[in-house]
């Protein structure tokens, strides 16, 4: 009987030490009761062939936990645990340490640009700019992405979705000018009819301020502009009022050429209005109108009375047009009485 119990004594003593402890032999790592065995039944940790501890399973009450298992309430879990560091202090750690997650007080993780993760450590290069900081040449930015949409067709999306910029090959973002309602003084569109009220946005067309009227068109066919003069007056005609003017030529008895607008440079006299006057009450006098030596309009001084002088206006409702750098010359085709001559027009370079 003695016996009996020192072996049943013998027996659980080595059957609760083969629970508790692994140990090693020279074959492989086993624990005494058996190899494979798993002798934590009923419990959370378990210890492997080779003395590990594993984690009792992937079951709601284990540590472990199985890919893609959906969460439950009441799980059991290893809390991921950080370390509050509002100040931003450095950890007592070098390069490949482990290393605790830096928490806000309110659980929050830290998250920060690093000129460490950078090469060269600029902090130029750091892809983030604080509002009214300078911009240099090295400084980087972050990059907005674009869809490449050169045949401006409609994204997969509906109302209140977030859109990606539309650009074209080069780049260039798409813009679409777009009908606001009309109920909005802002919408640079109006209905045909529509009255206009103070404050309503409108496109403006684009007119240049000139002072002189010159070519500015490469070549016919070119799109241009309407103009107008330094005072806001659209030009109607081929030169604003700057480029206007008015001259008297000498009294001549002489059939040779005098000058009422001596030639300007590069320009092309135009001629509105012409009058005429003869110095005496002589006999009728025939007047020439030249373009240089071309004579381009004709007129006569006839008397009113065998006592008083003749007269001779004429107005031209399409501009008589000379050639570039040309006077404009009148002559009396008969010399038998004394005559003068002014006229009125503007000057272009077209």
């Amino acid at each position: 009987m003695k016996y009996i119990k020192l072996l049943l004594t013998i027996f659980l003593a080595t059957d609760l030490f083969a629970q508790a402890l692994p140990i090693r032999n020279d074959n492989a790592s086993t624990n005494l009761r058996d190899l494979g065995a798993n002798l934590n039944v009923g419990r959370n940790f378990a210890v492997d062939q080779k003395g590990q501890i594993m984690c009792g399973g992937s079951g709601a009450t284990s540590l472990g936990k199985a890919e893609d298992t959906a969460a439950t309430s009441g799980d059991i879990g290893v809390m991921d645990l950080g370390v509050v560091n509002n100040a931003y202090a450095g950890l007592a750690d070098t390069n490949l340490d482990y290393v605790a997650q830096a928490r806000t007080t309110s659980g929050a993780s830290h998250v920060m640009f690093s000129t460490d993760m950078i090469p060269g450590g600029s902090e130029a290069k750091i892809p983030y700019r604080t509002e009214d900081s300078a911009f240099a040449d090295t400084s980087s930015v972050m990059m907005a992405g674009g869809v490449n949409n050169r045949n401006v067709t409609a994204f997969n999306i509906t109302q209140g979705d977030v859109v990606p910029l539309g650009v074209n090959d080069f780049g260039a973002v798409l813009v679409e000018i777009t009908q606001q309602a009309q109920s909005s003084s802002l919408s640079p569109v109006r209905l045909e009819d529509a009255a206009l009220a103070d404050g309503y946005g409108v496109i403006m067309s684009g007119i240049q301020a000139v002072s002189a009227i010159a070519q500015t068109v490469g070549s016919s066919g070119d799109i241009t502009v309407a103009s107008t003069d330094l005072g806001n007056r659209l030009v109607t005609t081929n030169a604003p009022a700057g480029e206007m003017w008015q001259s008297c030529g000498t009294a001549t008895a002489s059939t040779a050429d005098v000058a009422i607008k001596a030639a300007v440079a590069s320009n092309r006299i135009y001629t509105t209005s012409i009058t005429c006057a003869s110095s005496d009450a002589d006999n009728a006098t025939n007047i020439n109108f030249k373009d240089g030596s071309t004579v381009i309009a004709v007129g006569g001084v006839n008397q009113m009375a065998t006592t008083s002088a003749g007269t001779f206006t004429a107005t031209f409702t399409t501009p008589l047009r000379g050639t570039s750098n040309t006077a404009l010359n009148f002559n009396t085709a008969v010399s038998t009485s004394s005559v003068i001559c002014c006229a009125a027009g503007y000057i272009s370079t077209i």
